[in-house]
């Protein structure tokens, strides 16, 4: 019996051993790979990537469950990981990387109770999963990247050596993925000797801060949901490599807080959109820092916090960090004529072109459409160029008009060419005929946004009152001709009220002229033609003048220069008698003024005069003979 009971015992103690070595093989079981491994079914044996292999680990759709770290890369090993489809839960590392290359392209990942990945060498995460459990026992970040403890290595840096030297050893760089964290401390920890990067990805911190910065973090891309801070600045230089620094050149972040300075550190800004902020800083734990910020898109104005040298401009959905631009105009200062339109001739500098503003502060006046200033009335007005940032400048604006003192041709001939004189005064430029004077009477009247009247003033006048130019007409007219009448034509500017501003005695170029034949011109008799001419006397010159005859009775010629004017005309007989009404190129009314006799009617009259006389010689002899 007692022989039969030891056998019992002895049996039942090497069942229980054999139970307790398979429960150690379930928990504890390793598989130890130097090549391409691929999961046929779920597992629970930890991976181990032993050093100097190249592999590519694909999980093929299963899940890997461990307790313990799951995948572990050694020193000097290159590892892919791959696996859409499956999950990698871990008491412990989902990925550990001790000292290897490490590619990790899909699948997802998480840690009940510490970091889900943790980096101590070269790591590249192009996409993926990575969650914690939402009670993560260990309190941990869910990324980890370089050393926890720079003096010494702890179980925490699974006791890998810390490195020497000012350089980061541990290079992660993000470029897709999704992260969420559930603990109080960081969703990306880049602790001692590490350099971060991160181009892409979703970032969510639940609870704690989005990243850690004790080594050197870049940020180009990405969006980023915070509990509350974005960054939190923890090194102070004592444990080794601590750069403490961020740099954020791009990314979308929503966030109470941009950073939390637990120590001190440095933040550069060059870019990136800034929602739901409420300061740059934390108060929570405000050490000082040193700032950069010369970038970015805030919603809330954080022109306190920027470098010198740049500003905050305000737009529709917040306010924008760029260089202080200037803006610049090309006159402050600006004359127009009623209905034209100009450049406003207004730029900035720094490329600052869209939160430029341009506006009237009388729209009747002066009206402005993309970047064009049209004149409407006559006025004044004042232009306004403001940046968002504050910075302005403002032009002022005339508006003047020429109108005519009567509706004929050759006022709104005039018109436009005194229109031409102004913009030649207002420019500086020299202007013929006009003394300083005039220039300056007009330019005044224009300044103040004046109508001014343009009147081409002409007046019949009685040689006597113009001798010396009546002598000069004289000279130059040929035997046969005679004189009409004298003109003076003036041209007349006028302000609104009648008063007259200046008379101009030249314009620029020649206008077309108007004027009627004086009465009292006799009629051109039958089988004569009449031509008239022009005569100016300027300056004490005589010269004619192209003329053309209306049929109502008028003149029509074309002058730059305005004084004296005298109206010849010479009647010549025409070659056939018959239809000589519809020869008649000149007819003019009037009976006060002979027809002058010209040498071809001498015949005529010798003619009859002989006949006359013949016929008294007839006569006489009759009588005679009757008294005999």
């Amino acid at each position: 019996m007692r022989v039969k009971n030891k056998l019992l015992l002895i049996m039942l103690i090497v069942t229980l051993s054999f139970i307790a070595v398979s429960c150690i093989n379930v928990v504890s079981a390793t598989t130890e790979i130097n090549e391409n491994y691929t999961l046929n079914a779920d597992s629970t044996e930890a991976i181990v990537v032993k050093s100097g292999s190249n592999v590519t680990i694909d999980l093929n759709g299963y899940n890997l469950t461990v307790d313990g770290d799951a995948i572990t890369v050694e020193s000097g090993a290159t590892a892919t990981i791959r696996g859409s489809g499956s999950k990698v839960n871990s008491t412990q590392g989902a990925v550990v990387n001790l000292g290897g290359t490490v590619t990790i392209e899909s699948g997802t990942y998480n840690s009940s109770e510490w970091y889900t990945i943790k980096n101590l060498a070269n790591m590249t995460i192009k996409g993926g999963v990575f969650t914690q459990d939402t009670n993560n026992t260990g309190n941990s970040s869910l990324i980890a990247n370089g050393w926890y403890n720079g003096k010494t290595s702890s179980e925490n840096d699974r006791n890998v050596p810390v490195p020497t030297g000012n350089s980061p050893v541990a290079i992660l760089t993000i470029d897709g993925g999704t992260f969420t964290q559930y603990t109080t401390t960081s969703t990306i920890k880049s602790d001692d000797w590490s350099k971060t990067i991160i181009n892409s990805g979703e970032f969510t911190s639940v609870k704690g801060t989005l990243i850690q910065v004790t080594g050197d973090v870049a940020i180009s891309g990405g969006k980023y949901k915070g509990y509350r801070d974005i960054s939190l600045f923890n090194g102070d230089g004592t444990e080794g490599y601590e750069a403490t620094k961020l740099n954020v050149s791009g990314g979308d972040f929503d966030a109470k807080y941009i950073t939390r300075t637990y120590t001190t550190g440095t933040l550069t800004i060059t870019g990136g959109t800034f929602k739901n902020l409420t300061e740059v800083q934390n108060p929570m734990d405000k050490k000082d820092y040193s700032k950069n910020i010369t970038g970015g898109t805030y919603n809330c104005d954080v022109k306190d916090e920027i470098a010198s040298g740049y500003s905050t401009y305000k737009t529709t959905s917040g306010y924008d960090v760029k260089k202080t631009g200037e803006i610049s105009v090309e006159s402050n200062e600006i004359i127009m004529s009623k209905g034209s339109t100009k450049d406003l001739g207004i730029s900035v500098t720094n490329n600052l072109e869209k939160y430029l503003t341009i506006s009237s502060n009388d729209d009747s006046v002066v009206s402005i459409k993309d970047n064009k200033i049209t004149a409407n009335k006559v006025g004044k007005a004042t232009i306004t160029a403001s940046l968002s940032n504050g910075t302005s400048k403002q032009v002022s604006v005339v508006v003047y008009e020429i109108v005519g003192e009567e509706n004929t041709d050759e006022v709104n001939d005039t018109k436009q060419v005194v229109n031409e004189i102004v913009n030649q005064i207002i420019n500086g430029e020299e202007v013929a005929g006009l003394t300083d004077e005039q220039k300056q009477a007009i330019e005044t009247s224009v300044k103040d946004g004046e109508k001014l009247v343009v009147d081409v003033d002409s007046t019949l006048v009685d040689s006597e009152e113009i001798s010396e130019d009546a002598s000069k007409v004289e000279a130059v007219i040929k035997n046969d001709a005679k004189i009409a009448g004298y003109y003076n034509i003036d041209i007349i500017i006028k302000n609104e009220q009648g008063t007259e501003i200046t008379k101009l005695s030249q314009l620029n170029k020649e206008i077309q002229i108007t004027i009627s034949i004086p009465e009292g011109i006799s009629k051109v008799e039958d089988g004569y033609t009449r031509k008239y001419t022009i005569i100016r006397v300027h300056d004490g010159v005589a010269e004619e003048l192209e003329t053309i005859y209306n049929e109502n009775g008028t003149l029509t010629f074309s002058s730059d220069k305005y004084s004296t004017y005298a109206i010849t005309y010479v009647d010549t007989l025409n070659n056939s008698i018959e239809g000589n009404e519809d020869n008649v190129e000149n007819p003019v009314t009037g009976d006060n003024v002979e027809n002058p006799v010209t040498g071809d009617n001498i015949i005529v009259y010798i003619a009859l005069l002989s006949i006359a006389i013949l016929g008294m010689v007839i006569s006489i002899k009759i009588r005679n003979k009757n008294k005999n």
